[in-house]
């Protein structure tokens, strides 16, 4: 099952997946499904993965505060809400924060980078987006946007056309 990457036939090649900087990505989930892909198809399929390195990150303090906090709700306790909330407080951690630390080996950046996820910026794919068909993926439906759904039962983005 996919949380984070996009659903699409994998099997078609030359079809790149990009998550991009407006996710909270938590990076042990993203490696769990990499790892599945990697058992399908080797590298091969996990080159086509490309990170976008200002995603922020869902660290384990997001995941116990969303339980803690927003049980009430429905959450799926997975931290989005909290990850969100550090990235507009400008607390949040960014792919690109761990990347610059040393000892990835071991890590799930580095985990990734060894089955060929790739770590870009966004305007280093952009002579790739804009040169042919692009698919957006977006998470959820009108009724949990932020601005458009049924508050307070509703998910930290905006899922509207309106939305980024």
């Amino acid at each position: 099952m996919h949380n984070l990457l996009p659903s699409f036939d994998w099997r078609v090649s030359g079809v790149k997946c990009y998550l991009g900087s407006g996710m909270v990505i938590c990076l042990e989930q993203l490696y769990k499904e990499v790892e599945n892909l990697y058992k399908v198809g080797g590298r091969g399929i996990c080159n086509r993965v490309y990170v976008d390195v200002e995603a922020f990150i869902v660290t384990e303090e997001h995941k116990r505060e969303d339980r803690e906090k927003n049980s009430w709700v429905g959450s799926t306790n997975r931290g989005i809400g909290p990850a969100y909330i550090s990235k507009v407080s400008r607390k949040g951690v960014r792919v690109i924060d761990v990347i610059g630390t040393t000892g990835l080996e071991g890590s799930y950046v580095g985990k990734l980078k060894e089955m060929g996820v790739n770590f870009v910026n966004l305007m280093d794919m952009i002579n790739e987006i804009s040169g042919g068909d692009v698919l957006f993926e977006g998470a959820q439906g009108v009724m949990l946007d932020l601005g458009c759904g049924v508050y307070p039962y509703v998910s930290s983005g905006m899922s509207t056309v309106a939305g980024k």
